[in-house]
């Protein structure tokens, strides 16, 4: 007897743990989701006629642009950032048919950023922002002639989680004003991400014309990476987690850098963790380029507990009609007109430095 009611009181204990068990996996599966981002950074030389000899392919226009995209549709990432695209955006466009969401085009040189967005995950709220300083009309790359800076997005995760995804193309030129531009790019864009009103995780990709290595004065670890928490996805998989070049002492990365890059800070309940970093020269069936860039790929794991709600409304990019693009245009050639012919004196610096 005492054996029968031992049994049923042992019955019913496990009944109690195992329907108490019950909740609490449920309440796990809820508030905690895994996945991976795929990202790709890619300066497509879309520059007119000075785009053709950015490769050694020859190919030129959009017939260059739309085998660029057709390689890009071809590969596996789900979030895809482009500078130089400029004046060759149909070509790319049309072959990236695997990427839904993608940012409205901003025009050809010299109204155009050459800054676009291409991804599998829904982006809202773009935002375009000009670089407060450049540097260059007829020399020191003639980073003023374009309205070059960066593009922002509210990008979806996962179902109802959000990230805020930038895209950059900094000031080139290794003359002391590039350097000084440049500097000064990587402060306004730490400005905006330290501004922002929503404490959501945030990824930064893009040509930034500047290494860690490479300090000329531009300080991309002390202007960026410092005042905003940014961790770079090189640094992290290749140098030890180290951004400080400091004396060049303790410099011994495993894997190259370049000027293409990646970096994430967490927030909102998301957590990255980095898992690849690649560099990738897209060539032909000879072996020949179609652009003077690497592409920077990297793939970020992710977790999610308890991610912020989310109460900001989400908008979606309206058209530019053709009309609004020719004055944005005509607008843009008078006032690179004025700059040419009040800038002539650094005809003399033409060819002085090299990007």
């Amino acid at each position: 007897m005492k054996k029968k009611i031992t049994r049923l009181i042992s019955a019913i204990l496990c009944a109690v743990l195992l329907c108490a068990a019950v909740p609490t996996a449920v309440f796990a599966q809820e508030t905690a989701e895994e996945g991976s981002l795929k990202l790709l950074s890619f300066n497509v030389s879309g520059l007119p006629i000075i785009g053709t000899s950015q490769g050694t392919a020859g190919s030129s226009g959009n017939k260059k642009s739309a085998i660029i995209g057709e390689y890009l549709n071809g590969l596996d990432f789900d979030m895809i950032g482009v500078q130089e695209d400029f004046n060759y955006h149909k070509g790319l466009a049309e072959q990236m048919t695997e990427f839904p969401y993608q940012t409205v085009h901003s025009g050809g040189v010299p109204a155009g950023d050459g800054l676009n967005i291409f991804s599998r995950r829904g982006i809202y709220n773009v935002e375009r922002v000009t670089w407060n300083e450049a540097s260059g009309v007829l020399a020191g790359a003639n980073d003023r002639l374009a309205p070059k800076g960066f593009v922002y997005a509210v990008a979806e995760l996962c179902d109802g989680v959000y990230i805020d995804f930038y895209v950059l193309h900094a000031d080139a030129g290794i003359d002391s004003g590039s350097v000084a531009a440049r500097a000064d790019n990587y402060r306004q864009l730490a400005a905006h991400i330290n501004a922002r009103k929503y404490d959501r995780a945030v990824v930064v990709l893009g040509d930034f014309n500047g290494t860690l290595a490479r300090n000329r004065g531009d300080d991309l670890y002390g202007n960026l990476i410092v005042p905003t928490g940014l961790a770079d996805v090189w640094a992290e998989l290749f140098n030890g987690v180290n951004c400080d070049y400091g004396d060049g002492s303790s410099w011994n990365p495993s894997y190259g850098e370049s000027i293409d890059r990646v970096m994430y800070k967490n927030g909102g309940g998301v957590t990255f963790t980095p898992k690849t970093f690649e560099y990738i020269m897209m060539t032909d069936a000879q072996g020949k380029t179609h652009t003077d860039h690497m592409a920077a790929s990297a793939t970020l794991t992710y977790g999610i507990t308890d991610p912020i709600e989310n109460t900001e409304e989400l908008k979606t990019e309206g058209p530019i009609s053709g009309f609004q693009m020719f004055l944005k245009q005509l607008k843009a050639v008078f006032r690179d007109l004025y700059l040419i012919f009040t800038n002539l004196n650094e005809l003399a610096d033409l060819f002085q430095y090299i990007r």
